[in-house]
């Protein structure tokens, strides 16, 4: 087991011994200025050194890198560093825009992402003008493909539908105005496509006691966030005021109790249904991930037992979640640090913070630690870009942190 992580040399929170009440945040402030500052040149001399590899993605590509200096930029907008934030946001959007043309229809690994991107960086910046064009030329003409029963396009969070309803989403989120574009009619016919795609599915099985939603991708029955149902059902859960009751309490809680169903005992997600091998804690496959949705449920249901379930998913992720594989946020100590900040944000209490600023901490020892160098080093989900990201989010916002590219409020 431990080939995977490394055992947790921290100790837990004790109340007793924290003197600011506050999971000791104060005292760890300055010294997570100066690393995200430290880690943030050394990404920008390696991207420098290596280029982009012509990936236009925010998973992976200059995308990402776009986000990061938005995200920075909105940070810092009154800073003298802000003038530098802004042309780089600029630039790395545009050569993600630039180098779009893939097709597929979602944030993370389509054109999606980087036109989504364009649109948010016009607007903050006054040019509304462009922001709404952008949405009529480049998103808007996407819902048909992705509400098509008969296109090929999944239903998860990297390449289907979930990610393109996270587009719709994070947009009216960034840019109120534009629900007027972003109609709830559009976002409806998302919902209703994913549905019944789940729905479709299930209705095939033969043989075995099902959830009423199923989904695959590659032919796999994957449980995490990335590929699977809790991502879909994430969305699904902030999209509550357009879904019924009857969908709600008859379609997605009772995927949902099958999902809690088949945790491992040690309160881990299997990474697909009818994996055996508790492994797996990422945000990609496993407890990380798992908790927002748990969470999201928790506020839907009323139930504690959702609630209940994120905590010990968080019990997982601080045993087992300082990852050999990596700093980064998809499957690395990043992700994973990102999530217990999660549960402070939701239930206020100190210990989740605590945790969190632990995970920062074996963050400061970047490179020091033999961890695997991922395919795409300095990207945001796999490398350094999101690494920094989620350094400087607690840093300036530990309460109101969220995952990037992922994450929203509340509910639309």
């Amino acid at each position: 087991m431990t080939d995977r992580y490394f055992v947790n040399p921290f100790p837990d929170y004790d109340p007793n011994q924290d003197i600011n009440q506050d999971g000791g945040y104060t005292a760890y402030r300055e010294l997570l200025e100066t690393h995200g500052n430290r880690l943030l040149a050394m990404l920008e001399d390696g991207v420098s050194k290596t280029g982009d590899a012509g990936d236009a993605s925010i998973y992976t590509g200059v995308g990402g890198h776009g986000l990061l200096y938005f995200f920075l930029l909105k940070q810092y907008s009154n800073a003298p560093t802000a003038q530098n934030l802004q042309e780089k946001a600029i630039y790395y959007t545009n050569r993600s825009v630039s180098l779009s043309g893939n097709g597929t229809p979602t944030f993370l690994c389509g054109d999606v992402g980087p036109f989504s991107l364009q649109i948010v960086l016009s607007n903050f910046l006054g040019d509304h003008a462009s922001a709404e064009k952008i949405i009529r030329q480049k998103i808007i003409p996407m819902v048909s493909t992705v509400t098509n029963q008969r296109s090929k396009v999944p239903n998860e969070i990297l390449y289907g539908r979930a990610g393109f309803l996270y587009s719709l989403l994070w947009l009216r989120q960034e840019i109120p105005s534009s629900s007027t574009l972003i109609t709830d009619s559009v976002i409806r016919q998302v919902i209703t496509s994913i549905l019944e795609a789940g729905q479709r599915t299930r209705s095939e099985m033969r043989g075995q006691e099902h959830p009423p939603l199923f989904y695959f991708w590659h032919d796999s029955p994957y449980v995490g966030s990335a590929h699977g149902f809790y991502g879909i059902l994430y969305m699904l859960l902030v999209c509550r005021r357009l879904l019924t009751q009857e969908e709600l309490v008859g379609l997605v809680q009772p995927t949902l109790d099958y999902l809690l169903g088949i945790r491992f005992r040690s309160g881990n997600t299997p990474s697909s249904v009818g994996r055996e091998n508790d492994k797996l804690v990422h945000w990609c496959h496993g407890a990380p991930g798992v908790v927002y949705t748990l969470t999201q449920a928790y506020r839907v249901f009323g139930d504690a037992k959702y609630l209940d379930a994120a905590r010990k998913s968080a019990d997982v992720i601080w045993e087992r979640g300082l990852l050999k594989k990596g700093y980064g946020i998809c499957h690395g100590v990043g992700g994973n640090g990102y999530a217990l900040l999660h549960l402070f944000k939701v239930t206020g209490e100190c210990r989740y913070l605590h945790r969190a600023l632990k995970f920062a901490e074996f963050i400061f020892d970047y490179g020091r630690h033999g961890c695997r160098i991922p395919d795409a080093p300095y990207s945001l989900f796999e490398g350094l870009a999101g690494t920094v990201y989620f350094l400087f989010d607690v840093l300036n916002n530990p309460r109101g942190a969220k995952f990037p590219a992922y994450e929203l409020d509340g509910e639309v």
